[in-house]
């Protein structure tokens, strides 16, 4: 990732007192917090944040690795040894 492009996101697991999906999952907006979806057990719950995180990084034109002139010389000198 690029040292200008940092990912900001933050999720939290808040319980709630329905039996059926005790677990929801909130992403945090500009000011507030948002509902993601309800789960069963706490266990998809963790696994459905790290699916969001996933999904906010790769999203498209996000910049996930960049290859500058420092790479390439760092390339050069290391395969000249």
């Amino acid at each position: 990732m690029s040292s200008k492009d940092s990912v900001k996101f933050r999720y939290r697991i808040v319980v709630n007192n329905d039996t059926e999906y005790p677990y929801r999952v909130e992403r945090k907006a500009w000011l507030f917090w948002k509902g993601v979806t309800r789960e069963k057990s706490m266990g998809s719950a963790k696994d459905t944040i790290f699916r969001s995180a996933r999904q906010e990084v790769m999203r498209p034109g996000k910049v996930i690795f960049e290859y500058n002139d420092a790479d390439h010389l760092v390339e050069k000198l290391k395969s000249s040894e």
